[in-house]
């Protein structure tokens, strides 16, 4: 429900009130609108299945924060690993004990402190760092080789050899890279997990859901347990029917076909999903500083 409202309230951001923002505030508030129409926003839980469904990947069938945790500070480990040039900070920064916020009235700081850390007490400005890797948009720029390895056949002579050559060899790197962070997502076994959410999102049957626990259907497509257990887990006397039971295989083939054929542009997607969690930690920390400082008025004399 809240993902409509703020649905709609996106629709008058982006284009009512885009022409507005940039006329008074100017371009260095066009984070205005990633900031308001944070879909971490909309729920009580930042790592709830259905979020992670609709939103990002699966990092956790049981709505668990440690399920991100972990697997981000390993791809953090292997960005600083294999990305000497870049430092990848740690999301997760020790800030000094007396510059805690001490203002929490929503709950949301107490929330994402197992993400991030506690939130520095921000009375005047209210700030926020974001670092390379809290950005999707450079998950494209670093890590599109297509478009890398093209732009480069273009340059060659314009670069000479030398550079050619330089560029070539980073372009390699940035290529085993990837492969790295592919390898890594498969031997932690999560890799199906976390493509089959992106398949869950486009191609399950609504009807399905109303008969099945989100959990479980994740489980089934990623090949963890069998159909007979997909039916044995509904409850209440309904059964999936032979269609219902064919349309679920095949979806759960297309998965691990998918997975056997995973290729840069999955890992990118995957990647700009942990980077675009990692932003929405931030401005989610970010917004409820601001949230505490708002005081409605609702006693008359006060008015």
């Amino acid at each position: 429900m809240n993902r409509q409202i703020f649905s709609q309230l996106q629709r008058v951001e982006d284009r009512q009130l885009s022409s507005i923002r940039d006329q008074f505030l100017g371009e260095e508030y066009d984070f205005c609108v990633e900031a308001i129409i944070n879909p971490l926003l909309y729920t009580s839980q930042l790592s709830a299945l259905p979020l992670l469904l609709n939103e990002y990947s699966a990092w956790s069938w049981n709505s668990e924060d440690s399920g991100f945790i972990d697997l981000n500070s390993q791809v953090e480990a292997l960005f600083n690993r294999r990305l000497k040039q870049i430092e990848t900070k740690s999301i997760k920064e020790d800030q000094k004990a007396e510059a805690v916020e001490i203002h929490d009235d929503l709950g949301g700081l107490f929330q994402v402190q197992r993400f991030l850390g506690p939130a520095e007490d921000t009375r005047a400005p209210l700030f926020e760092d974001f670092y390379w890797f809290d950005q999707p948009s450079n998950i494209a720029l670093l890590f599109d080789i297509e478009k890398l390895t093209l732009d480069l056949s273009e340059n060659r002579k314009a670069l000479g050899f030398r550079n050619w050559w330089r560029s070539r060899s980073e372009i390699k790197k940035l290529k085993r890279t990837l492969a790295g962070f592919s390898k890594l997502l498969r031997s932690r076994k999560v890799l199906a997990q976390l493509l089959s959410s992106h398949y869950m999102r486009r191609s399950l049957n609504p009807l399905i859901m109303e008969l099945v626990d989100l959990k479980i259907v994740c489980q089934f497509l990623s090949g963890h347990i069998t159909s007979g257990k997909l039916q044995d887990s509904i409850t209440g006397g309904g059964k999936l029917n032979s269609e219902q039971i064919k349309s679920l295989e095949s979806l759960k083939n297309n998965i691990s076909d998918k997975v056997h054929k995973t290729d840069m542009s999955d890992s990118m997607k995957l990647l700009s999903d942990f980077s675009r969690y990692r932003q929405n930690l931030k401005y989610f920390r970010f917004a409820h500083p601001a949230f505490n400082r708002f005081v409605l008025l609702t006693d008359e004399d006060e008015i």
